[in-house]
């Protein structure tokens, strides 16, 4: 933001310091990698502005599926002749869209067509143009947010069409719902042994119970693509695939992981990971924590000691949520000894305030948040060891 605020006002050796100083601790940030590429675009130097193609390019190494940087990256490459290269992006791009619209679809085609003869100013031409009428869609707005926007005051992007449809749904909502139909994609490796979908180890507890296996998805590594942390193991996604990350990420965890939660704790703009662990006995004791705190580039440190959360006992469910609504997440966690609430004081460490805050009692196996009542504060649904449900309402 400081970087923003010297870019707008002029300073833009002031604003390369801030995005420099970014990148120094974190090299793959994708912000700040376009941020650099937008300054070195603007600069008088001819060296300094070639660098912008290098920050595009490693812009779309980390997020390929984000349409404005490669968008950018195509006319940059057509603008020097290179149209072998400018016609394999565009080749990429059309395999992340395999529909564009159809006011776009044309000039696209034939950006590729004249890019993979080599005609780089036919190409250009007509690649400014399907660039320009994707602007206005929501993928592209969506891919320029999360390079952090841009510079020009335009405040919005106009509606091609409108369908009355859209508006008024005309079809029974219990058809829609019979007509929806999901397709298993489970071929990679399991979690717990070797093919198949991810299964934890034991799966069945005493009594034919099944036990909890942790399940959490958000995207990590900020690449646009949606990651999963399943039964212990973490996996990267990349277009509809996964892979196993959870060595190189640093995730190891002392006993059986029962529950899951991704949550920037620490506002740092990287998502850390919650994971509680637990031993096969059950009850109240016995379980713990590991608070995975993202140091970039897809890596994960756990400080769950110097937090205070690495002793919680055994716990079912775990959720990141601002519940006293001061700017930061903290956690909230179903046990068998109670529903506990750590409070976030923004210093790396968390306090346990559930009796103060009326929400302490018998054993929960479940718990949810929202609005309930409709006054701004955050209320508690509480599943209890009973499977009676309890609402807390936040005063």
């Amino acid at each position: 933001m400081l970087a923003k605020v010297y870019e707008l006002s002029g300073r833009e050796a002031e604003a390369r310091r801030e995005v420099e100083r970014v990148l120094g601790r974190d090299s793959t940030d994708i912000r700040a990698l376009y941020a650099a590429g937008e300054l070195a675009g603007r600069s008088a130097d001819p060296e300094e502005r070639r660098r912008q193609e290098g920050y595009l390019r490693l812009v779309v190494a980390r997020a390929p599926a984000n349409l404005a940087a490669r968008l950018e990256l195509v006319d940059l490459l057509l603008a020097r002749a290179a149209a072998d290269d400018a016609a394999a992006q565009l080749e990429a791009l059309q395999r992340e869209l395999p529909q564009l619209p159809p006011e776009a679809a044309r000039f696209f085609q034939r950006a590729l067509r004249s890019a993979r003869v080599g005609r780089a100013s036919e190409a250009a031409a007509a690649a400014q143009r399907f660039h320009h009428a994707m602007e206005v869609t929501a993928a592209y707005q969506a891919s320029l947010q999360r390079l952090g926007g841009r510079n020009d005051p335009l405040v919005g992007y106009p509606v091609l069409t409108f369908n009355q449809n859209m508006a008024v749904p005309t079809q029974d909502a219990r058809a829609v719902a019979a007509d929806i139909r999901f397709t298993g994609r489970h071929g990679g490796k399991r979690a717990g042994g070797r093919g198949g979908a991810s299964r934890q180890p034991g799966a069945r507890g005493g009594g034919g119970s099944l036990e909890r296996v942790a399940l959490a998805a958000s995207d990590y590594d900020d690449d646009e693509s949606e990651d999963l942390f399943v039964s212990g193991h973490l996996f990267r996604g990349a277009l509809g695939r996964f892979i196993e990350t959870t060595a190189s990420a640093g995730i190891v965890l002392r006993d059986r992981a029962t529950a899951a939660a991704f949550g920037d704790y620490d506002n740092d703009g990287r998502l850390d990971l919650y994971v509680a662990t637990g031993g096969r006995g059950g009850g109240g004791g016995g379980g713990g924590g590991a608070l995975f705190r993202s140091v970039g580039g897809g890596r994960f440190r756990d400080v769950a000691g110097s937090a205070g959360l690495a002793e919680t006992g055994t716990v079912a469910r775990a959720l990141f949520v601002d519940f006293d609504h001061d700017g930061d997440l903290d956690l909230l966690l179903a046990t068998a000894a109670g529903t506990r609430a750590y409070r976030n004081n923004l210093d790396g460490t968390f306090r346990e305030m559930a009796a103060q805050m009326g929400i302490s009692g018998g054993g929960s196996r479940d718990v949810a948040f929202g609005d309930f009542d409709g006054d701004g504060h955050t209320d508690l649904v509480i599943v209890g060891d009973d499977g009676r449900l309890t609402a807390v309402f936040a005063t």
